[in-house]
């Protein structure tokens, strides 16, 4: 079961933990960016 995100829902559950997430843009010598594919939810 995958985890829903209730982004500035008023009517969402009220938050119970925190989760850190981190982002990165990553170039390589050709100039190609770097992709990867969450395994939590196939993004």
């Amino acid at each position: 079961m995958g985890r829903t995100e209730y982004f500035h829902d008023p009517a969402g559950p009220r938050p119970n933990r925190i989760v850190t997430a981190a982002t990165a843009f990553v170039l390589d010598e050709q100039e190609r960016v770097l992709m990867i594919q969450r395994s939590d939810n196939g993004m």
